[in-house]
């Protein structure tokens, strides 16, 4: 990825089309060169190009590409749907009470097909519309939650879903551990593929690497006293597990700076002290026992910045942000020290400076906090607190690309918007709740709410609507995968009766 420090570059190159660009970021894929304004933009594209999550893949691509003639000296195809949201903040004011009224019309409309073709001196324009057909009136049915997977195990599960991919066959499969410590590789049919006895519970994400570079992928993951690295049915690697003497590990994160598979191990300890290890368990240089004086609120981070270069990123839960480079020297303007204790995760908002580039993060105050890297605070918002024992959370998307706040009342929870405006309220009575978002794009939106007490997992619109009326049997974070061939969503989960999977048509 590279960054062009030109404002609008796209449209001096265009003839002043595609506006909105203060830096400039690109890359080529097969003979194509892509541009966006933010280097996030830039990955996400590239993991959904990787995936063949896009259009050219989809199976709307054939049909589409038939309304379009060859001999059309321009055309453009304009989904509805997915571009709704920018019809109407586009829109004057009374072309946008327009749109608003007739919403639920004009979303009957699936696709606008624009063509031009040259006769002569005549140019004619050809306007296309599909459609599909819809009962504007009130729903008879609600929508039908179906399990479709059911996997009971002798002892309750405590740990998962976690989703990785078969590298045979690109399926999704599952690590789920149980009480006794127990930890199980699953397919997505449930059906076990191996299971091996740890010495704890495991206390980070499940990540894969190619440790041979061969193109087979292997699970990384800690407990508090171990880092273990297995192959796909379940044998250790070489040197692994590792273990830092006197230590208990509190987080753990993998990298790959390059993308070569040069791999690099993170991990925190429960004092606050950092590590990091290449991926055979050798500490690097700059990194034996590296503090940054108190545990850490989430798992440490590394970021490449287009513009900018390479940051090492510890929160430290009682208010304090440390930037470091990768041989870990400190950054200028490190550490950051904020008034509040830190809990929740942040979002680095890319912008082509050190100087404009943000980190957002959210006290467990509620006072939302930006920070450049340079270590200025650059902003601060305090969010309505209606009372003393209020949560607030930021919630990141699946792939990082879209946050939402939370404030979890008593008896309520309120979702605002990155621009802190209310999405939904719901009345909600429950002590400790964990959230997930998940986003699918063209408002295919879900927030996840885990009752871990009851055992109870709600799944929201971003218009506040209950997408299950009866509420999912768990008590941990879900997996959830979208088919946009099926027009459905496939959730997993776990609870009292082992494993299971649901799915849920829109």
């Amino acid at each position: 990825i590279f960054m062009i420090g030109t404002e609008e570059f796209p449209a001096h190159l265009l003839k002043g089309s595609f506006v909105g660009f203060g830096d400039s970021y690109f890359t080529s894929i097969d003979d194509v060169i892509v541009f966006a304004n933010s280097s996030k933009a830039i990955k996400l594209f590239i993991e959904d190009w990787k995936s063949g999550n896009t259009w050219g893949q989809s199976s709307n691509y054939e049909n589409t590409v038939k309304k379009l003639q060859e001999e059309s000296g321009f055309s453009m195809v304009l989904d509805i749907q997915k571009f709704w949201n920018n019809i109407e903040t586009a829109s004057s004011v009374g072309w946008k009470s327009f749109f608003q009224r007739y919403e639920q019309e004009l979303k009957t409309f699936n696709r606008l097909y624009l063509k031009t073709s040259q006769h002569g001196k005549k140019t004619n324009l050809h306007i296309g519309i599909s459609y599909k057909k819809v009962n504007l009136g009130p729903s008879e049915e609600s929508v039908s939650l179906s399990e479709t997977v059911s996997v009971t195990f002798p002892n309750r599960l405590v740990y998962g879903p976690v989703s990785i991919r078969n590298f045979n066959d690109n399926s999704v499969e599952f690590v789920v551990q149980d009480e006794l410590n127990r930890i199980y590789l699953l397919t997505n049919e449930g059906e076990e593929v191996f299971s091996s006895d740890l010495d704890g519970p495991v206390i980070s994400e499940v990540f894969q690497f190619d440790f041979y570079k061969n193109g087979k992928l292997q699970l990384l993951f800690a407990t508090k006293e171990k880092i273990y690295g297995m192959d796909r049915m379940g044998v250790s690697l070489p040197e692994f597990p590792l273990q830092i003497a006197g230590e208990t590990l509190s987080h753990l994160n993998l990298l790959d700076y390059d993308g070569n598979r040069n791999y690099r191990i993170f991990a925190a300890s429960e004092k606050g002290n950092l590590y990091l290890f290449d991926k055979n368990g050798a500490v690097l240089e700059g990194w034996n026992t590296k503090s940054i004086g108190s545990p850490l609120a989430i798992k440490p981070a590394h970021h490449r910045v287009a513009g900018i270069g390479d940051r090492m990123v510890a929160m430290g839960s009682k208010g304090s942000i440390h930037f470091f480079s990768r041989r870990g020297e400190v950054e200028p303007g490190s550490p950051v020290q904020l008034n509040g204790e830190l809990g929740s995760e942040y979002v680095l908002l890319e912008r082509g400076t050190a100087k404009e580039t943000q980190l957002v993060t959210v006290t467990k105050e509620g006072e939302v906090v930006m920070v450049n890297l340079l270590g200025e605070v650059t902003f601060r918002n305090q969010l309505l607190r209606p009372d003393r024992e209020s949560r607030f959370y930021l919630i990141k998307d699946q792939k990082e690309g879209r946050y939402l706040f939370v404030v979890h009342e008593y008896n309520k929870i309120t979702v605002l918007d990155s621009d802190y405006k209310e999405v939904f309220s719901i009345p909600m009575l429950a002590g400790e709740l964990k959230f997930q978002y998940f986003s699918f794009g063209s408002e295919r939106d879900i927030l996840v709410v885990v009752d871990p007490t009851q055992e109870f997992i709600f799944l929201y619109g971003l218009d506040g609507e209950l997408l299950n009326p009866l509420p999912i049997n768990g008590n941990n974070k879900v997996e959830i995968e979208f088919s946009e061939s099926q027009n459905e969503y496939t959730i997993y989960a776990i609870g009292s009766n082992g494993f299971a999977a649901y799915k849920l048509p829109i």
